[in-house]
C-alpha cells in the first residue's frame, strides 16, 4: 500500500514540474515578439523575470537544502533526492510569501492612498 502512495506522489509531482514547464513555454511563445510594454510598463521583461527568478530559486534552495538524515516516526529517513525536494518546496514557498508580504507593504507606502490635502 505505501509502494501506491509514493508512487502516486512521484507521478504527481512529474505531474505539475510537466505542466509548469507547458505553461511557461506557452505564455512566454504566445506573448511572441509583440506585447513588449502595456501602458508603458515591460510586461514582456517582468514575464521572463519572474519565470528566471522561480527557476533560479527553486535550484538554489534545491542545491543549498541540508541532506542529514531525519528521524520520521523512530525510523531513519537519509533518501537526499526527497530531502532536497521537499526542503526545495518548503523553502521557495516561504521565500515566495515573504516576497509577496514585501510587495504589498511597498505597493501600499509607494503607490497607496494618500490623503489629499484640504484647501
Amino acid at each position: 500500500m505505501i509502494d501506491v502512495l509514493i508512487y502516486t506522489t512521484e507521478a504527481l509531482i512529474v505531474v505539475a514540474v510537466a505542466l509548469t514547464v507547458w505553461s511557461v513555454v506557452r505564455t512566454l511563445r504566445i506573448r511572441g515578439k509583440g506585447g513588449k510594454r502595456v501602458n508603458r510598463i515591460p510586461v514582456k521583461a517582468i514575464a521572463y523575470g519572474v519565470a528566471a527568478a522561480l527557476l533560479l530559486m527553486l535550484v538554489l534552495t534545491y542545491l543549498l537544502t541540508d541532506v542529514r538524515p531525519m528521524l520520521i516516526n523512530g525510523k531513519p529517513f537519509a533518501d537526499a533526492f526527497w530531502i532536497r525536494t521537499a526542503g526545495m518546496f518548503v523553502t521557495t514557498s516561504l521565500l515566495l510569501m515573504a516576497t509577496a508580504a514585501v510587495a504589498v507593504v511597498i505597493g501600499r507606502f509607494r503607490y497607496g492612498y494618500q490623503k489629499k490635502k484640504q484647501a
